[in-house]
């Protein structure tokens, strides 16, 4: 979430570069806690629910793409 109002900060025209470096950084940390290991976000959605951490992991991996174009 935090990710999406950096993002909207940058097409805003408000500290662009501070957005850019704000948005790709939450992207990557939203990835990254979905790992399904150990002690992270990720291992406790995909026991809960298989869809809804396939979607959430689609939407993060997306959002890291987007940063890196």
């Amino acid at each position: 979430m935090l990710a999406l109002v950096f993002l909207g900060l940058y097409y805003s025209g408000y500290f662009k570069s501070l957005a850019l470096n704000g948005f790709y950084i939450n992207s990557l940390l939203a990835a990254f806690n979905m790992l399904p290991i150990w002690n992270f976000d990720g291992i406790k959605i995909w026991k809960w629910n298989k869809a809804v951490y396939m979607a959430i992991v689609v939407v993060s991996l997306s959002l890291v793409i987007v940063a890196n174009v």
